[in-house]
């Protein structure tokens, strides 16, 4: 599940040894698993270590929160929360987010596609973040009301019904903008 299998630990290394608190705690941040499954589940991993493989891990989650019909596979959460762990994933968006707002221009736009929620929660409170209080309409290239914002928020973008139809992985996508100000970036 790593990006780079020559450095870091793996998941399987994580799920070895990790207590389960800390599994629960992954899964819930990191995959959008409710704590009282992610509980159950931390405590079936912990009970089949060492887990070699992906299988087994599936067969850990199930075994703990059953199939459920609507939703698809339990475990599909659970190795997205692993993955975005063990590669540090949330904390890349973090880097590259600070380093655009500081290599675009005035005018230069910032756009970001995420497909997962804990993605677009960072991206959305980066922009707010640097929007200020600004309260100028969005159509102004320059904040009037004295907010200072370093960026001005655009309109976020989700799939069309007919792309999703024709991609169903688009569903969760979203695309949201904003416009690098004329304000210098502060230290943060």
């Amino acid at each position: 599940m790593r990006m780079d299998p020559t450095s870091g630990r793996s998941a399987a290394e994580f799920l070895n040894a990790a207590e389960p608190a800390e599994v629960s705690d992954v899964l819930v941040r990191y995959g959008d698993v409710p704590r009282g499954e992610a509980r159950r589940i931390a405590r079936e991993i912990s009970k089949r270590r060492p887990l070699a493989t992906t299988v087994e891990l599936a067969a850990a989650v199930r075994s703990a929160v059953g199939w459920k019909e609507r939703g698809g596979n339990p475990a599909k959460r659970v190795f997205q929360a692993v993955r975005v762990f063990v590669n540090d994933e949330l904390g890349g968006l973090e880097r590259a987010l600070d380093a655009a707002e500081k290599l675009l221009r005035p005018g230069g736009r910032l756009v970001a596609i995420t497909f997962h929620s804990g993605e677009d929660r960072m991206v959305k409170r980066f922009i707010k973040d640097r929007e200020g209080r600004c309260v100028c309409p969005p159509e102004l290239p320059v904040c009037a009301c004295g907010a200072e914002p370093t960026l001005r928020r655009g309109p976020v973008r989700k799939p069309s019904p007919q792309e999703v139809a024709e991609n169903p992985r688009s569903g969760s996508a979203r695309l949201r903008l904003a416009t690098r100000t004329n304000e210098p970036v502060g230290d943060r």
